[in-house]
């Protein structure tokens, strides 16, 4: 808050891969107690503001969950 000397820092995305409003939601369990994120749903983008430490962080989380889904052709069938 105001007053606490610390720093604030804001990042936004745009998501090609996901939802933004489901990385949003998710995004909430990684803020600290002074974050915030909001969802724009017309240009798909998150947008997040949050103490300066923290958003190395939270900048990485967005990268993760944005990337392409992984196929599943690679969890095969085995045989006993």
């Amino acid at each position: 808050g105001a007053g606490s000397g610390r720093s604030c820092g804001v990042i936004s995305r745009t998501m090609k891969n996901v939802i933004s409003r489901d990385a949003m939601n998710q995004l909430r369990n990684f803020l600290s107690k002074a974050g915030r994120v909001v969802d724009i749903a017309k240009t798909n983008t998150v947008l997040v503001s949050d103490d300066e430490a923290n958003i190395p962080r939270l900048r990485e989380i967005l990268e993760l969950m944005d990337e392409p889904a992984r196929s599943s052709s690679r969890m095969g069938c085995y045989r006993r």
